[in-house]
């Protein structure tokens, strides 16, 4: 209904990254594994990390595999972008207190999916 407004970023021609573009992506089959990051990383990972910090962790790492099924269907999705513009710097402060290992394995993960704040999570490793 919105592509009919007068108003910029809800026309599917306009650019490949505006809302039209994020709604499609965040509705998107493919892009369950997306939705489902979000609910595991905020009821598993963070409302757990009040409990049990090393539990949260974990489990934020583990669902960090859901980020990559969508990076490798879709690596130009804006809906990443967006999660990443505002949750990049959010994932460093949570691993910076991990061991090791799960850094290791974080690191990589991030830094295959959103090459762009690769240096941000590089630092993790040199914090060990």
């Amino acid at each position: 209904m919105m592509q009919n407004a007068r108003e910029s970023g809800w026309k599917q021609f306009e650019s490949r990254q505006n809302r039209y573009w994020l709604v499609d992506n965040l509705l998107e089959e493919d892009h369950r594994p997306l939705r489902e990051f979000y609910y595991e990383y905020h009821r598993t990972g963070l409302d757990q990390m009040s409990e049990d910090p090393e539990e949260g962790r974990a489990n934020i790492a583990e669902s960090m595999d859901l980020l990559k099924k969508v990076y490798r269907t879709d690596p130009s999705s804006f809906a990443l972008q967006v999660l990443f513009d505002a949750k990049h710097q959010e994932f460093v402060n949570i691993f910076s207190e991990s061991f090791s290992m799960e850094k290791a394995e974080v690191v990589n993960t991030l830094s295959e999916i959103n090459p762009t704040n690769s240096d941000a999570y590089q630092k993790l490793l040199k914090d060990n």
